[in-house]
Formats: C-alpha cells, structure tokens, sequence
C-alpha cells in the first residue's frame, strides 16, 4: 500500500502506472494527504516569509500569524475549492 510520502518520491513519468494500480480508497486517502500537507506547508512558509523574509525584517508573529491563517484559507479555498475552513489560529 502506498503513502503519499511514497507517491510524493515517485518521478513523475511513473506516476499514471502508480494511480492504476491502486484503488478508488487508496487514490482518495492519498490526495486528502497531499492535500493537507500542501496547506500546512503554505501556512508555514507564509510565517517564515513573514518573520524572516527578505526586505523588512522581522515583521512580528502577530502579522506572521495573520499570514499563516490566509495563506492556509487561500490554498484550502481557492486551490483545492473547498467551500469551508477550519484553520488552527496561532
């Protein structure tokens, strides 16, 4: 059974052989992964860039918290067109 740390590994030329071997589940659970994991890694990007980016310095972590909230909502919302979010608030 594959993980989506596995799918993420796979060069790109193989990955229609990989999706036609797994099940309707196995596909779901592994887009829900990446899904999930391509939010957090925009939300924690988007603090970093914030607090430490290039430019204006340190910018505070209530701004940088602003940041992370948005850029999680935008990649939930807009990329992966869900209609709701349940963001963490930090």
């Amino acid at each position: 059974m594959m993980n989506a740390q596995d799918f993420m590994m796979l060069a790109p030329a193989k990955i229609e052989a990989a999706a036609d071997f797994m099940n309707t589940v196995e596909c779901r659970d592994i887009a829900k992964e990446l899904e999930s994991l391509a939010t957090r890694a925009a939300e924690r990007a988007a603090y970093l860039e914030e607090r430490y980016g290039y430019g204006c310095g340190d910018q505070g972590h209530q701004k940088a918290a602003t940041r992370f909230n948005r850029a999680g909502r935008m990649v939930h919302c807009k990329v992966f067109r869900h209609n709701a979010f349940v963001g963490c608030n930090i």
